[in-house]
């Protein structure tokens, strides 16, 4: 997507977009891009890295449960109360809250859109068009 895509999709200029790359650290929109592009595929982070053609309905299932175990255990191991805390009063005092959302996660931001919607008018979801690469 481009940063006119987005600004777009989000309802703010592109000097938004781009004041907000910059304060996660970038030189701009298009390091942030470049950077977010770059990012290589980790099969291991994939829940079906290890499913091969010959399982059986319950290897499979098995091996989707034990992958999304690891990524939820590994994702409780980086929380802290601090950060949940500074993460809260973030949320909180936000403006606007944006989720984001392709394929299957979509309807995780809007579940989440929609139940933030109560608490804040201002929630918003973005889900890239179906068949579209996000690049």
């Amino acid at each position: 997507m481009t940063i006119v895509e987005i600004s777009h999709s989000l309802g703010v200029a592109g000097s938004t977009v781009s004041k907000f790359t910059k304060r996660l650290g970038y030189k701009g929109f298009h390091d942030f891009r470049t950077d977010l592009l770059a990012e290589e595929y980790d099969p291991t982070i994939s829940v079906n890295e290890n499913v091969s053609e010959g399982d059986s309905i319950l290897e499979v299932a098995q091996k989707v449960f034990r992958s999304s175990k690891k990524s939820m255990d590994d994702t409780l191991s980086l929380l802290s109360q601090d950060g949940l805390g500074r993460a809260l009063k973030l949320l909180e005092d936000a403006e606007r809250i944006v989720f984001f959302g392709c394929g299957e996660s979509g309807i995780l931001a809007l579940d989440a859109q929609r139940q933030r919607r109560g608490a804040s008018p201002h929630a918003r979801r973005h889900q890239p068009d179906q068949g579209r690469p996000l690049a």
